[in-house]
């Protein structure tokens, strides 16, 4: 789960590239580690589905836009339950 609410603004590249080295530091394969991302702020998406591909991971997270504005974590975490 990505905070991309409006306090994140100055952050929001080293919140991106923590998120990258989280996803490096796992061993993401088939029948290895699944992961998704989900990006929150007033509302939430998945930007990544539950997949075992690094490469979709990566791009979806750098593919993510900063959204700024509140922060509704209830609303992330729902999104990231449902998935």
């Amino acid at each position: 789960m990505l905070d991309s609410s409006g306090s994140e603004g100055a952050s929001w590249p080293a919140v991106k590239r923590f998120a990258q080295a989280v996803v490096d530091s796992f061993n993401v394969a088939t029948a290895r580690v699944h992961m998704a991302s989900v990006e929150f702020s007033t509302n939430a998406r998945v930007a990544v589905p539950l997949n075992d591909s690094r490469a979709a991971l990566a791009d979806g997270i750098r593919g993510m836009p900063f959204l700024g504005q509140t922060t509704a974590i209830g609303r992330g975490l729902a999104s990231a339950l449902g998935e």
